[in-house]
C-alpha cells in the first residue's frame, strides 16, 4: 500500500495518503468542469474509474449554438455553460423553450419557442434558484422569401420552410410539409399561422428535398438544394371560373387611345398572301408601271415581296380593310398592306408580380372610335395601352405591339368610373436585347427542357404589368432574345424598371404551357440593359474604361495595346 499515485484525468493529485488497503485520500489538481476518469497506480499496477469524479464550477451560461432561428420556433439549440442539472428551465426572451435535455453539467439542448423578429436574452433557471442570463444572444428572423426559392447558409441541423399563396402572397397555415418522402420521418409537420414550419435535428444536413400541400391547393416540391431557408408557393385550385376573385371591389377607367395610325408603323404585309384589294388597286402586281395603278396611285417596291400598286390616301378611311395609310419612300402617302389587323388595347397595373401572375387585369380592346374601358383595382394605378398588329393567320391570333402609351397615377375608388383618361401611343417598341441564363439545368427526359423569360414592367408606386403578349424562350440555347421592347424608359416611363424571372422550365405540349419541374432566378430593378464599359489589363491591374459604345463587341485585334480594332453588332467597327 506504499507509493500509490492518483490521477484525475491526465493530471496527478497531491497529498496522496493511503488510509487502508481499500481507502486512500488525495487532493485534486485543477480541472475543467465536468466528469473525469480517476486512475490509481501502485506497484506497476493501475485501475481506472470512468466518470469517477465531477468537477463543478460556478453555474454559468456561456454560449448558444446556433444563435439565430425562425420566428416560428422549433430550432434545436445547444447550450454551453456550467452547473447544468436536470429540471432546469430555458427561456428565449419571456417564452419557455421545449424539449430541454441536460446532456452533461456543461452542455444541454432545447427547442426554441415561437418569437417576434429581433434579438432576445436566453435565460436558464436552475432548480436551486440560480438564474443564468446570456444577454442578446439569440436572434429571431423571418425565413420567408418574397419570390420563393432558397436562401441562407447550407443545411446544418435546421431547415425552415415557408408556404405562401401564389395568388396574393399570404402565408398558408396548416399546410403539410415533409422533408424527402419517408412517411415515418420525424421531419414532417404543419405550418403555423405565419405559414412557416421549422425542422431541426443533428442528422439534418446536406442536400435536401421538401414538399408542401394542402386541401384546395396544388402541391409544390423543391429538389436537390442545400440552403437553410425555403419558400414554396401553392396555387388555390378550388375556385371556379376566371375574372376577379369573389367580393373584390373594382373600378372602371375609360378614355381614348391616341396615335394608333400615326405611331403604329408595322412592316408591310405580304401582297402575295393578301391578293389584290377589293378596290382593284392595292397589291396589284405592276412591274414598275405606275399607269397600271390608276391616276394618283403608284407602283412601288414593297419589302422583298416585289412591285405592287399602292393607292394614295390622306386618312385611314381612304384604305380598305387590311391596309394602313402611311408614309412611303419619296414622300408618297399610300395604303400599304398590313401583316394583320391594326388595333389598340389597354389594361391597368396590379400591385405586384405575384398578383400579376395569378390575377392580371383583363385587356380592354379599343373600339372603332379608339375608346377603351379598363377594369382596375381601386387605388392608384397606371393605364398601359399597346398599339400593334393582330395576325389572324395564327390560332389563336397573335398580337405584336409596335407602340406603347402610359397614363400614370390614375386614382379611383371602389365602384367609381373615371372618365377622360386618354393615352398617347408615343413609346416605340422597337428595341431588341438578349438575356443570358447562367448554366440552366436541363433533362431531356424528365425536364426541364426549355428556357424562358417572364418579363414584368414595374411602375413603382403605380404597380406592375406582366408582358403577356409575348413569351421569349429558347430550346437549346441559354441565350433568350427579346423583341419589340420599349425603346427607352423616358417620359412617363422615367422610373420604370424591369423584373426578370428567367429559368429552365418543362414544356407541357398538350396544355401549351410551361410546367414543372422548373428552376428560376429573379432579377429585380433592372433599369439599364446595356452599358459602355470595357475592362483593360494594365500590367497586373484591371481597370474599367468607359468607351461610349453600347453595342455588343464580337472581336478585338490589335498590333499593340494602343492600337486596337473592335468589330461588333450591326457592322460596328471601332478603333481605340
Amino acid at each position: 500500500t506504499k507509493g500509490a499515485a492518483v490521477r484525475f484525468g491526465g493530471l496527478p493529485a497531491t497529498s496522496v495518503k493511503v488510509v487502508s488497503a481499500t481507502t486512500l485520500t488525495a487532493q485534486t489538481p485543477p480541472g475543467s468542469p465536468g466528469p473525469c476518469t480517476v486512475t490509481v497506480v501502485q506497484g506497476g499496477h493501475s485501475a481506472s474509474l470512468a466518470n469517477g469524479f465531477v468537477y463543478e464550477a460556478e453555474p454559468g451560461l456561456y454560449a448558444v449554438d446556433p444563435d439565430q432561428g425562425s420566428t416560428s420556433g422549433g430550432t434545436l439549440v445547444r447550450l454551453f455553460g456550467s452547473g447544468f442539472v436536470e429540471g432546469m428551465e430555458v427561456r428565449f426572451g419571456s417564452n419557455p423553450a421545449s424539449h430541454v435535455v441536460v446532456e452533461t453539467p456543461t452542455r444541454a439542448s432545447c427547442r426554441t419557442p415561437a418569437g417576434a423578429m429581433g434579438t432576445v436574452d436566453v435565460t436558464v433557471s436552475l432548480p436551486g434558484g440560480d438564474v443564468l442570463v446570456l444577454p442578446k444572444s439569440f436572434t429571431y428572423f423571418d425565413p420567408t422569401a418574397l419570390y420563393g426559392g432558397t436562401w441562407g447558409s447550407q443545411v446544418d441541423g435546421t431547415l425552415n420552410v415557408a408556404v405562401l399563396d401564389s395568388g396574393n402572397g399570404a402565408p398558408i397555415p396548416d399546410a403539410y410539409v415533409i422533408v424527402w418522402t419517408d412517411p415515418k420521418t420525424t421531419y414532417q409537420g404543419y405550418t403555423g399561422p405565419d405559414g412557416v414550419v421549422s425542422f431541426s435535428g443533428p442528422d439534418l444536413n446536406g442536400s435536401q428535398m421538401v414538399s408542401a400541400s394542402k386541401d384546395c391547393y396544388d402541391a409544390a416540391s423543391l429538389v436537390a438544394f442545400d440552403a437553410s431557408n425555403v419558400t414554396l408557393y401553392l396555387t388555390y385550385v378550388c375556385a371556379q371560373g376566371g375574372g376577379m376573385p369573389p367580393g373584390m371591389p373594382t373600378s372602371l377607367i375609360t378614355g381614348k387611345v391616341i396615335g394608333l395610325d400615326k405611331y403604329v408603323i408595322p412592316p408591310p404585309g405580304n401582297c402575295w398572301l393578301l391578293g389584290t384589294a377589293p378596290d382593284g388597286v392595292g397589291c396589284l402586281p405592276c412591274w414598275g408601271d405606275d399607269s397600271m395603278c390608276g391616276l394618283g396611285n403608284k407602283c412601288m417596291q414593297i419589302a422583298d415581296y416585289g412591285q405592287f400598286c399602292v393607292k394614295a390616301c390622306k386618312v385611314q378611311a381612304d384604305c380598305p380593310e387590311g391596309y394602313g395609310c402611311m408614309g412611303a419612300p419619296g414622300g408618297f402617302v399610300g395604303c400599304m398592306p398590313l401583316p394583320g389587323k391594326k388595333l389598340a388595347k389597354c389594361r391597368t397595373t396590379t400591385p405586384d408580380a405575384m398578383f400579376e401572375n395569378q390575377q392580371p387585369m383583363p385587356w380592354a380592346m379599343a373600339d372603332g372610335d379608339s375608346h377603351y374601358e379598363a377594369v382596375a383595382i381601386p387605388g392608384t394605378v397606371a393605364v398601359v395601352c399597346l398599339g400593334g398588329i393582330e395576325d389572324a393567320s395564327y390560332s389563336p391570333p397573335q398580337f405584336q405591339p409596335y407602340a406603347m402609351g402610359v397614363k400614370r397615377h390614375v386614382s379611383s375608388a371602389p365602384g367609381q368610373t373615371v372618365e377622360g383618361v386618354n393615352v398617347l401611343l408615343n413609346v416605340p417598341m422597337d428595341r431588341r436585347f438578349r438575356v443570358y441564363l447562367d448554366d440552366p439545368p436541363r433533362d431531356d427526359i424528365n425536364g426541364p427542357d426549355a428556357n424562358a423569360l417572364l418579363i414584368y414592367y414595374d411602375f413603382a408606386s403605380d404597380g406592375v404589368i406582366g408582358q403577356d403578349w409575348d413569351l421569349p424562350w429558347s430550346f437549346n440555347s441559354p441565350e433568350i432574345v427579346v423583341e419589340h421592347a420599349p425603346r427607352a424608359f423616358t417620359g412617363d416611363l422615367y422610373d420604370v424598371t424591369y423584373t426578370f424571372m428567367a429559368g429552365a422550365f418543362t414544356l407541357d405540349l398538350a396544355a401549351a404551357k410551361l410546367s414543372t419541374p422548373y428552376s428560376i432566378s429573379l432579377r429585380k430593378g433592372v433599369s439599364e440593359l446595356d452599358d459602355d464599359l470595357m475592362f483593360r489589363l494594365d500590367g497586373s491591374t484591371w481597370s474599367v474604361v468607359r468607351t461610349g459604345v453600347r453595342k455588343d463587341i464580337y472581336g478585338l485585334w490589335g498590333a499593340s495595346s494602343k492600337a486596337v480594332f473592335a468589330v461588333g453588332q450591326d457592322g460596328l467597327v471601332w478603333f481605340f
